[in-house]
């Protein structure tokens, strides 16, 4: 019940995107420096300090993918040959039939 009323109060869903992930980070660091300075909020802290900056890669990764799967159907949509269209039936004197 505790997990629920926590869950609540910090407006928390889940871990299944970045940004979710993001905010529950936001908020260990907020709770760890409001701790007494000791070696373990230290530690605490620097996993913390490391977990965001790979968050930040895997996020940044995320939305050069979004942009390269953007430009490649952008591309197959607009690579449409000439060849692949079918020319106008014309007779001799230009007209079509």
């Amino acid at each position: 019940m505790r997990g629920v009323t926590v869950a609540g109060a910090f407006d928390f869903v889940d871990l299944h995107n970045v940004a979710n992930i993001r905010r529950i980070l936001k908020i260990a660091v907020l709770d760890t420096l409001g701790l007494e300075n000791s070696m373990a909020g230290s530690r605490t802290l620097a996993y913390l300090g490391m977990t965001a900056i790979k968050l930040l890669e895997v996020g940044e990764h995320e939305q050069r993918l979004a942009s390269l799967e953007a430009a490649v159907l952008r591309d197959k949509v607009s690579s449409e040959s000439m060849f692949d269209v079918e020319p106008p039936n014309h007779d001799s004197q230009g007209s079509e039939w």
